[in-house]
């Protein structure tokens, strides 16, 4: 069984690869983790919290996607939840 984990992102570049590190640190090892930056596309902080990501995402260890604008925090994890393949 897999499971998802969605994180939504907004305004915290230097604090997302904190985040994304405990959900990859789980005992739950088949897992999905989706990071959802609500910053907006194109904005000083969607680059910077893209930036903090680049290793996870070299390495394929997150699913990164970028809301067009800042749509919220529920928006952003119903974004995740469309894409996820876990229960």
């Amino acid at each position: 069984m897999k499971a998802t984990v969605v994180i939504p992102t907004y305004r915290r570049p230097g604090r997302i690869a904190r985040a994304v590190l405990s959900a990859l640190n789980q005992t739950c090892k088949d897992l999905e983790v989706i990071v959802v930056d609500d910053n907006g596309k194109d904005t000083e902080e969607a680059k910077e919290t893209k930036e903090a990501l680049s290793n996870f995402i070299k390495k394929k260890q997150i699913t990164y996607i970028q809301n067009e604008k800042n749509s919220g925090g529920s928006f952003s994890r119903n974004q995740g939840l469309r894409i996820a393949k876990g229960d």
